[in-house]
């Protein structure tokens, strides 16, 4: 009796521990089956900051429309002329752009520069009236330019390290027309090669204040930006109209008079500059 309840103990124990073993086998395969089947955690992409100062140079080709009329009643046949002619500029870039959220996607950018061109140059002659002679009226002007641009930026197409985005802000530019030293500026003239005569007179310089809008394309690669815009110009302007007194000059009575005014019309901006 005795043995066979020791028979049926040791065979009650030795299932229980193959029981407990194939239990934890089991428990084991399924641990390592979640574990492979478990994805592995999500690790956020990292967003590099474009937001930093910018340094670089700019460039802008356009027309400056030059318009001159001279007043001289009585002797000489009022005219007036305007031409249009191109002009370049060139000069420093200096600003800081600053983009917002997670993204990096939307941002501002303001900026200031400062420059000069090419000269503007104009040169036409008015008849006397009843007399075979004529004035030569010769201006010539340097551009010198400053002003700040305000930009809204949004990069709509971004891979690796290449970023391209649009363009939209407004704009200021102040340029001062410095007039050229010129001995024959104001020439006088007869029709007999003879009688000629050549006269100095100095013309005044000129100011032109300019806000424009721009629509533009922007490049990055890594901290190189490359940038194009149109600029609408000539859409709200103040030009200084001088008038110039040449009476004395003419030796005569008071109302002669020459007068210039400058303008800028639509033009092509570009620029690079560099990150910090």
């Amino acid at each position: 009796m005795n043995f066979i309840v020791r028979s049926a103990f040791i065979s009650s124990f030795i299932i229980a521990g193959l029981t407990a073993e194939q239990i934890q086998e089991q428990n084991n395969q399924q641990l390592n089956q979640e574990k492979s089947t478990t994805p592995p955690p999500l690790i956020a992409k990292e967003v590099k900051s474009k937001s930093g100062f910018i340094l670089g140079v700019e460039i802008n080709m356009g027309n400056t429309s030059l318009s001159t009329t001279t007043k001289f009643p009585a002797i000489f046949n009022n005219t007036t002329t305007e031409n249009s002619t191109f002009a370049f500029d060139g000069g420093l870039k200096l600003g800081y752009q600053h983009y917002f959220g997670e993204s990096q996607a939307l941002g501002l950018k303001t900026s200031a520069y400062i420059g000069t061109g090419n000269s503007i140059n104009q040169d036409f002659k008015t008849e006397l009236v009843g007399e075979p002679s004529y004035y030569n009226i010769t201006s010539s002007y340097l551009p010198i330019k400053t002003g700040i641009d305000i930009d809204f930026l949004w990069d709509f197409f971004e891979k690796g390290e290449h970023i391209l985005g649009l363009t939209l802000g407004v704009g200021y530019r102040f340029n001062y027309y410095l007039s050229l030293e010129n001995s024959n500026n104001f020439r006088t003239y007869s029709y007999s090669p003879n009688e000629t005569v050549v006269s100095s007179l100095r013309i005044d310089d000129l100011m032109l204040h300019d806000f424009y809008p721009q629509i533009g394309l922007h490049y990055y690669y890594v901290h190189h930006q490359f940038e194009i815009n149109y600029r609408f110009g000539g859409i709200l302007s103040f030009s200084s109209s001088h008038q110039k007194d040449i009476a004395s000059f003419l030796e005569a009575n008071e109302g002669y008079l020459y007068q210039t005014t400058i303008k800028n019309t639509n033009y092509l901006s570009m620029s690079y500059t560099y990150r910090f």
